[in-house]
């Protein structure tokens, strides 16, 4: 079996992160920014509101998927092993690790975390 997987781009994450925790928090002027198309004030917001919550996971994938969106794979490497740390099995951060990875020719972690993406997707989908 082949699945193929579309990954969602950080704006397309954004719209089904509204009205969940992240977005009730002060994290919403980078939100209330992303939508409005500033994304470069956006990711400053948005790292402004990980200095005071450092811990939020969703707030370090989804400023990761804002860096790989704009092809700063390096910095999305950073971000999204941040949010690995805090949410382990998160199936779009592992994903995104291993295009970051990918992108910037650093084999051996892109394939280490697509094969934790495919045998936690495996346990998801059993």
């Amino acid at each position: 079996f082949f699945f193929f997987f579309k990954q969602k781009t950080a704006y397309e994450m954004l719209r089904s992160l509204v009205g969940s925790e992240m977005c009730i928090r002060d994290s919403n002027k980078s939100m209330e920014l992303l939508f409005r198309g500033n994304h470069n004030q956006g990711i400053l917001a948005l790292e402004a509101h990980l200095q005071k919550h450092p811990n939020d996971a969703n707030s370090w994938r989804l400023l990761g998927k804002l860096h790989q969106d704009n092809d700063q794979d390096q910095r999305a490497v950073s971000c999204l092993i941040q949010s690995i740390k805090l949410n382990p099995q998160n199936l779009d951060t592992l994903l995104a690790l291993g295009i970051s990875c990918t992108n910037i020719l650093d084999e051996v972690k892109a394939m280490n975390y697509i094969k934790h993406w495919i045998l936690n997707l495996s346990l998801i989908h059993i």
